[in-house]
């Protein structure tokens, strides 16, 4: 397998909207045999998909490098991503060239990133993809800023985002591109200005990955500048 595989986070308080987007953005590798990808996901969460494989993810425990849910290495997507690598180079599977991880928190997919960029054997073999977000309108305003704090994309669930979200996104800083689950296919683009719709190839760690990485955006997490009161997201600050 030449070049590095690319990992994506996709996370979502709902089972069923994590899988109704995984499916959605895999579905273009239907029709391209030189493009396979692994789905890992909580054994109760896997997706039926017919043109991805899917594996289970155990949540073994977690090795802590310092206070926060960030600087945490999820050792069981550690093992299941090495043991996918070693799989298909010993050809005991089919060669993959993209991995979605299937999370239902923000808590879940930092460390995702973490694992990838402090483990040396991953690090050399996977690239950190970016986080995707999906975000349901009647969820309360904190869960949804707490998914959408690391998120390089988001994903309106039920249509059309609302005035509260975008001025809460735009008071926070998180200026990720949104897009909307409605319809059939990949979801289109609702955010101001923006157009086209969202797609793994086109999507990197940007903007989500920086927020993370980059402790002088620390007063981003402080909670003074969220709405509905304080938020705990200082956790999440990158500790180099």
């Amino acid at each position: 397998m030449a070049g590095a595989i690319v990992v994506t986070a996709v996370t979502a308080a709902s089972a069923h909207a994590r899988q109704a987007l995984i499916s959605r953005l895999l579905a273009p590798c239907a029709d391209d045999s030189d493009v396979s990808a692994i789905v890992l996901a909580p054994s109760g969460d896997l997706p039926g998909l017919a043109f991805a494989r899917t594996r289970a993810l155990v949540d073994t425990p977690r090795i802590n490098r310092g206070d926060c849910p960030c600087c945490t290495m999820r050792t069981g997507l550690a093992r299941v991503l090495r043991e996918c690598f070693m799989d298909a180079l010993s050809r005991r599977s089919a060669p993959f060239k993209r991995i979605v991880v299937s999370c239902a928190t923000a808590e879940d997919a930092a460390p995702v990133m973490h694992t990838l960029r402090y483990d040396p054997f991953l690090n050399d073999r996977y690239l950190y993809g970016g986080c995707i977000a999906v975000l349901g309108t009647a969820s309360p305003m904190r869960d949804m800023m707490r998914q959408a704090a690391l998120a390089d994309a988001l994903v309106i669930a039920d249509g059309q985002p609302s005035n509260d979200l975008l001025q809460a996104l735009s008071t926070a800083g998180i200026d990720a591109p949104l897009y909307s689950l409605a319809g059939n296919g990949l979801p289109a683009a609702v955010g101001p200005g923006q157009g086209g719709v969202l797609s793994l190839e086109g999507l990197g760690a940007g903007s989500g990955a920086a927020r993370l990485m980059h402790s002088a955006r620390a007063s981003l997490w402080s909670g003074s500048n969220w709405p509905n009161g304080p938020v705990a997201l200082r956790a999440y600050r990158w500790c180099n």
